[in-house]
């Protein structure tokens, strides 16, 4: 017997008909407040320490922008040069 599936759904906002699910393993918590905004292709905005750990801090439209473009990737067939097929 496998582990649960969880998804992330991604959306670019409430009403948009688009949405994509991620899988995952885990979120450790929500962060209020606006997150810094990532750079360049990484999701990863920021990191923060909690609780002992060092969470990973997302920026939440980084990530789509990630999933659309593997998501095109991948019905196109073409990935940059460079990358693995």
């Amino acid at each position: 017997e496998s582990a649960p599936a969880h998804l992330l759904v991604l959306a670019g906002d409430a009403d948009d008909p688009d949405r994509y699910g991620l899988p995952i393993d885990r979120i450790l918590g929500l962060v209020a407040g606006e997150a810094k905004p990532a750079l360049g292709k990484n999701p990863v905005a920021e990191r923060r320490p909690h609780e002992g750990r060092v969470m990973n801090v997302i920026d939440p439209r980084r990530l789509l922008a990630c999933a659309l473009q593997l998501v095109e990737e991948s019905v196109s067939g073409h990935r940059p040069q460079g990358e693995p097929q």
